[in-house]
């Protein structure tokens, strides 16, 4: 077997890959701006023991994990993951499209629920008793860094109540992630995005935006709702 010659390159996508645990080929062509070429370069990878490539389903493509070897060259903090959760599989991988998009619309940086359950820092995380966001949207505006908190509501699961309830913990500063610019929430169905919407109504808050996924990934939703290019980030 040939030996391969890692890059930097390769280790930024082993760190891209283990923040999401797992991620499909086309997720990598999208962030890494590669054509479809570079599955050599991941087969590559694969023979060399750093990726492991599996299938889960029959009619979804693929994923790419990294093994502990990659994690390890690549220095990354965060542990190979040992098992694949099958509960919210087809959730995190519409999360790994969201995320690369917001940062491709945005220029903001993408982290990972993975990572923000992983830090230790001033601001209190790794409390497992508390709430954590899909993902944390940073951007940079003029002298400051905004934090944008995002869910995705992939499956209309979750009760008002409960929703309510996650939201005040971002108004009042009590949840994982303490004072955050504004709150995101990217909806598959407009009857989720329906009631959210309403109970961002009922709570009156202007921190909080509640968007249909069809506008940002049209193609991983109902043909609903206007194929928006451009989508207010922020509140003013």
């Amino acid at each position: 077997m040939k030996r391969v010659l890692l890059t930097d390159r390769d280790l930024e996508l082993f760190r891209f890959i283990n923040s999401f645990r797992y991620v499909h080929a086309k997720h990598i062509f999208r962030k890494f701006c590669v054509s479809e070429n570079f599955y050599r370069r991941l087969l590559m990878l694969v023979k060399n023991g750093f990726l492991i490539h599996e299938t889960i389903f029959h009619s979804v493509p693929g994923h790419y994990r990294c093994t502990k070897k990659a994690v390890d060259v690549a220095q990354d903090v965060l542990p190979a993951p040992r098992e694949v959760i099958l509960s919210t599989y087809h959730h995190d991988m519409i999360l790994v499209e969201l995320a690369i998009e917001l940062e491709r619309r945005t220029g903001g940086i993408w982290v990972t629920e993975r990572r923000l359950r992983s830090t230790s820092d001033k601001e209190g995380l790794r409390r497992f008793d508390l709430h954590y966001p899909d993902g944390l949207l940073i951007l940079k505006q003029a002298d400051r860094k905004l934090k944008i908190a995002v869910e995705l509501e992939h499956l209309p699961r979750k009760s008002k109540k409960r929703i309510a309830s996650i939201i005040e913990s971002y108004i009042d500063g009590t949840s994982a992630v303490k004072s955050v610019d504004g709150v995101m929430y990217f909806c598959c169905t407009p009857a989720i995005q329906k009631k959210i919407s309403e109970v961002v109504k009922y709570l009156g808050t202007n921190q909080v935006e509640v968007h249909l996924l069809s506008e940002i990934l049209p193609e991983r939703s109902e043909a609903h709702g206007s194929k928006t290019e451009h989508i207010q980030y922020v509140r003013s």
